[in-house]
């Protein structure tokens, strides 16, 4: 079992040679930074694959939970976090192809260890909602008065305009009605 997702030792599978596997899971409670805080440990399992040119890494299975803020009604609460399947690749050395240095990952040849926290990090923002909300439920807060209506009424000063009634569907409403009748013709 990892715990420590920062120093993961890749001698075993790197002196295999080409195609030498290694699978563990992983349990660990990892820091991405204030920006992202875990309220949850990430579980999932690894799998280590020794390339010609370093180590590709596939992390199946990973859950966690963020803490978030609803965006409807400004409540904390636990977002959790699914992915299916990721994949990231490792390098000795920087590929001779065209490389954006921030884009890479290297191994720590010092002590043949990776650190997963940037790919892990990323692939977490990647599959967090754009819009997070509490839940589908959620009322929100009132335009108006600023109650959270999940956990109380309108205040009973609020100024909120009244809905609107239905109005009967006319053909006003309705511009394509007509379009049946030439259909029919």
């Amino acid at each position: 079992m990892i715990k420590d997702i920062t120093s993961i030792k890749i001698g075993p599978v790197w002196n295999g040679g080409r195609g030498a596997t290694y699978k563990e899971e992983i349990e660990a409670v990892a820091d991405f930074g204030p920006d992202l805080k875990l309220d949850e440990p990430i579980t999932a399992q690894l799998m280590l694959i020794r390339m010609k040119n370093g180590i590709t890494v596939v992390i199946s299975d990973l859950q966690t939970g963020l803490a978030a803020t609803c965006a409807r009604c400004l409540d904390k609460f636990s977002q959790s976090i699914e992915i299916a399947s990721t994949e990231a690749h490792f390098y000795e050395e920087p590929p001779k192809k065209d490389f954006d240095l921030l884009e890479v990952n290297f191994i720590r040849t010092q002590d043949m260890s990776i650190d997963l926290t940037e790919a892990l990090r990323q692939e977490i923002i990647l599959h967090f909602p754009m819009i997070p909300v509490c839940s589908e439920r959620c009322r929100g807060l009132c335009e108006s008065c600023r109650v959270n209506l999940n956990h109380s009424p309108h205040s009973k000063d609020c100024r909120r305009e009244k809905e609107p009634e239905e109005k009967p569907e006319t053909d006003q409403n309705r511009p394509f009605a007509h379009l049946k009748d030439l259909l029919n013709k």
